[in-house]
């Protein structure tokens, strides 16, 4: 597991599901969590199967698959992304931040990545 140190640096979210930023040991690092818990926070962690490497353009997730942008959801911390893959509706859970961040809008083509290690069999 890597764990650093962190502060609060804001928090979105009101209520239910929060998105805390934290100015950590290795930078600025957002997470999502339950409830308030910004006062608790002094360490953060996450495991290493949940950090991907990118490298002049190209990520090290196994899965790219490449949709079309059809319905758009955003909640105050969350959105949900909704993509078409040849008539297949494939969802993205994201932090709202991020939606803005990438000026998401339906139309639009992107990628949805996925890690090997988060493919589960059904």
């Amino acid at each position: 597991m890597n764990k650093f140190n962190a502060k609060v640096l804001e928090v979105r979210g009101d209520g239910g599901v929060q998105e805390i930023l934290l100015n950590s040991d290795v930078g600025q690092i957002s997470c999502v969590v339950v409830a308030n818990q910004k006062s608790k926070i002094n360490e953060i962690g996450f495991k290493k199967s949940s950090v991907a490497v990118a490298k002049n353009g190209e990520f090290s997730h196994s899965n790219n698959i490449k949709v079309k942008i059809k319905d758009i959801e955003k909640g105050e911390v969350l959105s949900k992304i909704v993509g078409d893959k040849d008539g297949i509706k494939i969802e993205s859970l994201i932090t709202t931040s991020s939606a803005n961040r990438l000026d998401l809008q339906i139309g639009d083509e992107v990628s949805f990545l996925i890690k090997a290690s988060d493919v589960f069999v059904v």
